[in-house]
């Protein structure tokens, strides 16, 4: 008759599922190293100067069509942000200080991501282009 510790098959088992957490991580984190590289460059706002030098190089990496399609999408949101009526704009924008405002949602984002986080805003409340 063959015995074994149960302790020891908790370890193993422990061990495994612990082996497999960290492949899951490692992978995860590459995928999402992967998915980052790909997505082109990203607005770092974390000061005026670096945003404005971020915009211009992000700018630079476009094609006419979408160097186009992203200025059209800073003017919109500017406009959406500062020249706004309804009560709610109106308290945020008191809130902060306008460019750190436009800072703030601006950090971060891709020309892409910026094009469409517009475009979203435009459906969401029907305004037209």
């Amino acid at each position: 008759m063959h015995f074994t510790c149960p302790a020891r098959k908790k370890i193993i088992l422990s061990f495994k599922t612990a082996a497999q957490n960290h492949l899951f991580l490692i992978i995860s984190a590459i995928l999402y190293a992967l998915l980052m590289g790909c997505s082109g460059p990203s607005i770092d706002a974390s000061s005026e100067t670096s945003m404005q030098s971020s915009i211009e190089h992000m700018r630079s990496t476009l094609n006419d069509a979408d160097k186009a399609a992203f200025d059209k999408a800073l003017l919109d949101l500017n406009d959406m942000l500062f020249n706004s009526t309804d009560a709610v704009s109106q308290a945020t924008i008191s809130m902060y200080r306008p460019e750190a405002l436009l800072r703030k949602i601006l950090h971060n984002k891709t020309a892409r991501r910026v094009i469409d986080m517009v475009e979203e805003h435009r459906q969401k409340h029907s305004i037209k282009r």
